[in-house]
């Protein structure tokens, strides 16, 4: 290329950017103008003004451009107009009548500038305003005719050549707003509809004919497209509409009607913006606001519209569940959303839902509001104050700080998750919060001077009707002490950790469990003040707890399930849903609060509530202190709480009216506050009032400050599936009886059993240090991927879970026994374990939800079995499993149950209504567990994807004649592809080998392989082959066929 070419092609790049750019400029204008022009809440004067404001920045110098716009006897001008000889300018039409004119002129021209200063497309786009300015001028000027024209007005109709006032309206729609005109149109066709008026009937079933034999492109089909209908057909049967009503109706109530629909087209830009997908905080806001600053003799709006924007709004700021969108609606009006959005911080232009937990208080609190207006009971019920932190500022929080790779975490392997969890929780705390985000915390921190905060989370996922994730994200307490800027910090603080608990591995294990770890799970915040009052130097309620609608594990067969639960203690609510190592919170069944779980003086006194949390404003951290401490030295001061205390003299508890706050030995009990105030009879009608609105039994949170019952928190229970009752065999031989239990039995049955997981009550008190017991909890987790899936049971000493003093209990998280079936807990008198009823816990939740049943023991009362000598006699198998440290086996043991019985298994019955279970051993069943196993593959073999049209046994196991060498005999009806019969081979291998090793283990036998399996097709089956035979039927028999659960 020579060096002239080289500077021509240069030179025409640059004039093609130059020209690009040009055209940018250009559109922006135009967009900037139409959003301008479409914002209802300036006005007219305000709208121009910024028109021409807008307009010089477009023009290829900017820094010499001005404009004005001249419409009637106003001007509007931008700064420093100078009308020279170079302008561009276009008129301003109303109607097709010049009512002013748009001007962009030159102050000056640009040395070197020479002709036509002004673009061709800049004419163009200067036309176009125009014409878009016009109809906005002409849209104003009909709502200012609007005004003026009586809906009754005799001179209207004088003036207008003998039309009624209606008819003016209808005529100025036409010409200046015909999608509005239609819109009255149809309004008018279901108005007529709703007067069963003929005509209408009529002349809409004209419109679309169904087929009368005649051309069949006239005619509206089934199974074709309908004939399309040209512009003119439409204005046609708009003229005809209307023809109708005037010789339906009055003219008054015609005029009546459609003044009424004007007004209620106010509300449209409303009921669009709750339509739009993706609308900002402050669009949606700034539509609220203008449409409530209309005045409210101006505002209507129909039942259709109200109802769409309810459902929108409720959409935009909550979830798109049914379920919940099925309830809220009858209980949210949009004025409701309008005062939420003063409580809401996140980015300007972000479209964040508020999550779970935010969703089922806002819910709740209408709700209650709603029906206290004619039920007293629920006088005096409050909720916290409360903001909330949208969920997509913890995006914009991964943004700003460029941490977008945590988004993929979920996907790791579960070990180096929890590995990397500590380091990422501290990345997420150092990081920087945008401007924004930081502004609005900021405005929140001003507001709640010296009232504690907690900040908690409020997932998309959390609390909804499918998973409650209770306890999974973390919730924290803040003391919210000292100048705004250290109040600031420390908030930030606790919404990071709170946006880096989505990432810990307790969460995407429970996600993965529910197959929701694909979802994109965004982590909302909703921030409360902390119910309660200032004592010395510390804050807290003077009760609180969790109530769930349905109770899930009953101590007497008096109590039924829907009698509810009500887990409590005194002060912060911290203790009553986390499992404490060393204390017992209060339950009570709300319906049956005389059937207590401790009876006799003796027992409300071994089990009553000993600590308490509290939040130290002085030291800024929450904190557990005896509640004797703050009984001594406050009691005085703490309103009613003698409601809380009894006193215990000689073995006797009794309730003095007055007090020794010093010298008293006082035992929380409650029974004061149960039997002298009517907190049972509120939060039963609370459970009962949302389980019958929301249509599911209900979770709370609530606490008493000594004034006021606030509810803190409401979601769906967990549901769990009722397990049929199964009396607990008689006639088992002692020498195949495990153990029994005669305390808080729930009914369930569990049976096939494999393995035993059990901890050694005394050797795993003797461990010496804490890395040693959390070394076991580790091997617990461990043993817990590597055993069958519900095939085994974990046995240990004390409270699973607990997060105190882990010398009494095995300190596991949720995803370190979420495979077993059964949990047991052991309270051996010669040691300081004890069980906990863990009703009503995270921890709890956790198993209601798995399904996973829980039983305490307590081995060493009379009547109750345990059987050592098994445990005994049976080879421990944990380092064949794992590899562990030989000072470990003496602690944790693996027992095969089939070690145990010869090749049988072990079965659990619980019975709740006479109180007893009892663990015992079977011989061995070859069939049976052969048959169970068929039921196995059938549940995880995808038809559609193996190409599989039947599956069929056959065989000893068909005639329930197995013995324990004998495999099992499978035939498969297959209509699939090459590949996906290579799929279904491996498919059948791999389990084939893992039933050959768990028959063996079981049985001893070695099988060569279990699954003898014969893959047929439809052409086998029309000759008649060997196996084919089967399917169809011969002489020999005919196989049986088994149901697929994905067929």
């Amino acid at each position: 290329m020579t060096e002239i070419s080289k500077k021509d092609t240069e030179q025409e790049l640059l004039q093609k950017t130059q020209e690009l750019n040009e055209r940018l400029k250009e559109l922006n204008c135009m967009y900037d103008v139409s959003t301008i022009l479409e914002d209802n809440l300036i006005g007219l004067d305000e709208s121009l003004q910024k028109v021409v404001d807008r307009l010089p920045p477009a023009w290829k110098f900017p820094e010499y451009a001005c404009a004005r716009i001249s419409f009637d006897e106003k001007t509007y001008e931008s700064s420093d107009f100078k009308k020279i000889r170079h302008c561009q300018s276009q008129p301003l039409k109303v109607a097709g009548k010049e009512r002013g004119r748009i001007e962009v002129c030159y102050r000056e021209i640009k040395e070197g500038v020479t002709g036509d200063p002004f673009l061709v497309h800049e004419f163009k786009l200067l036309t176009a305003i125009s014409e878009k300015v016009g109809r906005y001028l002409e849209k104003h000027i009909f709502k200012e005719k609007l005004e003026a024209i009586g809906a009754s007005s005799e001179s209207a109709v004088n003036e207008n050549g003998g039309k009624q006032s209606w008819q003016v309206i209808l005529d100025l729609l036409i010409r200046t707003d015909p999608p509005g005109a239609f819109r009255l149109t149809r309004k008018m066709i279901y108005q007529l509809f709703r007067m069963k008026n003929d005509s209408i009937e009529q002349l809409l079933n004209s419109f679309c004919a169904v087929n009368d034999g005649g051309n069949g492109s006239t005619w509206c089909g089934i199974n074709m497209p309908n004939p399309r209908k040209d512009l003119d057909a439409l204005k046609s049967v708009q003229r005809q509409v209307f023809e109708i009503a005037s010789s339906a109706m009055g003219s008054q109530e015609i005029s009546e009607l459609i003044y009424r629909w004007l007004k209620e087209d106010k509300s449209r830009p409303l009921l669009l913006a709750t339509q739009k997908r993706g609308i900002s905080l402050s669009e949606l806001k700034g539509e609220l606001s203008r449409y409530y600053n209309i005045p409210e003799s101006e505002r209507i709006m129909s039942k259709e519209d109200l109802l769409s924007i309810r459902t929108g709004l409720i959409r935009r700021f909550f979830t798109d569940r049914p379920e919940y969108i099925n309830v809220a609606k009858n209980y949210m009006v949009p004025r409701d959303f309008l005062s939420l959005m003063d409580k809401v911080v996140g980015p300007s232009k972000g479209e964040g839902k508020l999550g779970g937990k935010a969703s089922g208080i806002v819910l709740a609190k209408h709700i209650i509001e709603r029906e206290r207006k004619r039920d007293s009971l629920l006088n005096g019920i409050e909720f916290a104050n409360s903001w909330y932190v949208t969920s997509d500022s913890m995006l914009s929080l991964i943004h700003y700080n460029a941490l977008e790779e945590v988004i993929h975490i979920k996907y790791m392997d579960p070990d180096e998750i929890r590995q990397e969890q500590p380091f990422l929780e501290q990345v997420f705390k150092n990081s920087v919060f945008p401007p924004d985000i930081v502004n609005g915390l900021k405005k929140l921190v001003e507001k709640t001077e010296g009232t504690p905060l907690i900040v908690r989370s409020s997932s998309l996922l959390e609390d909804s009707f499918d998973a409650a994730f209770s306890g999974k994200y973390k919730s924290l307490f803040i003391a919210n002490q000292g100048d705004v800027e250290e109040r600031l910090c420390a908030l930030l603080e606790a919404i990071s950790e709170v946006y880096a608990s989505i990432l810990a591995p307790d969460p995407i294990e429970y996600r993965r469990e529910r197959n929701l770890l694909d979802f994109n799970e965004e982590m909302a915040v909703l921030i409360q003040e902390v119910v309660g009052k200032q004592v010395g130097d510390y804050y807290f309620p003077l009760h609180a707890g969790v109530a769930f609608s349905n109770n899930e594990f009953r101590w007497s067969p008096r109590i039924r399930r829907e009698d509810g639960i009500i887990r409590m203690v005194m002060g912060i609510g911290t203790r009553a849903v986390d499992r404490v190592s060393n204390d017992y919170p209060l339950i009570v069944s709300p319906k049956k609060p005389e059937l207590r779980v401790n009876v006799t003086a003796e027992e409300k006194y071994q089990y009553s509530q000993r600590f308490m949390d509290v939040i130290n404003l002085k030291e800024g951290i929450i904190e557990t202190v005896p509640v004797s401490k703050i009984i001594k030295e406050h009691g005085g001061k703490i309103d009613n709480l003698h409601l809380l205390i009894s006193v215990s003299k000689d073995g006797i508890l009794t309730n003095p009216t007055l007090l020794d706050w010093e010298n008293d030995e006082m035992v929380l009990t409650f029974d004061g506050l149960f039997s002298k105030t009517d907190f049972l009879a509120k939060v039963n009608r609370i459970l009962s009032l949302l389980k019958e609105k929301m249509d599911t039994p209900v979770d709370i949170e609530f606490a008493f400050d000594g004034e006021s019952l606030y509810i803190l928190q409401c979601r769906p229970q967990t549901r769990t599936s009722v397990s049929s009752r199964v009396p607990v065999p008689t006639n088992i031989p002692s020498t195949m009886q495990l153990f029994s239990a005669k305390k808080y039995v729930t009914t369930s049955h569990i049976a096939d059993i494999e393995y035993i997981v059990y901890v050694d009550p005394e050797h795993y008190e003797s461990l010496e240090t804490r890395e040693e017991m959390l070394q076991v909890a580790r091997i617990v987790g461990q043993l817990n991927t590597v055993l069958p899936r519900r095939k085994f049971i974990l046995m240990g000493p004390g409270r699973w879970g607990t997060r105190g003093d882990i010398k009494l209990g095995v300190p596991i998280d949720y995803r370190d026994i979420n495979n077993t079936s059964l949990l047991v807990e052991i309270a051996k008198a010669k040691g300081k374990y004890s069980p906990e009823l863990s009703f009503g816990t995270h921890f709890f939740q956790d198993l209601v939800e798995a399904e996973i049943r829980y039983l305490p023991l307590y081995p060493d009362e009379p009547g109750n079995v345990f059987n050592t000598e098994l445990f005994q006699n049976t080879p421990n198998l944990l380092t064949r499993l794992l590899e562990v440290k030989e000072k470990y086996c003496d602690v944790v043991k693996v027992y095969r149950v089939s070690d145990m019985s010869g090749g049988g298994t072990l079965s659990v019955v619980m019975d709740g209504d006479v109180n007893q279970a009892l663990a015992y051993l079977l011989p061995p069943d070859h069939v049976q567990w052969r048959l169970r196993v068929v039921e196995e593959i059938a549940r995880v073999l995808s038809a559609p994807r193996f190409g599989v049209e039947a599956l069929y046994l056959t065989g000893t196991t068909s005639k329930f004649e197995s013995q324990k060498s004998d495999d099992i005999d499978l035939i498969i009806h297959f209509r699939g592809t090459y590949n996906q019969r290579q799929e279904l081979e491996v498919f059948l291998r791999e389990h084939s080998s893992e039933l050959t090793t768990r028959n063996r283990e079981r049985t001893g036998e070695d099988v060569d392989t279990m699954l003898d399996f014969h893959i047929v097709t439809d052409e086998d089956i029309a000759n008649r082959e060997k196996w084919a035979k089967r399917v169809i039927g011969y002489e020999g028999g005919k196989a049986k066929k088994i149901p697929l659960l994905f067929s």
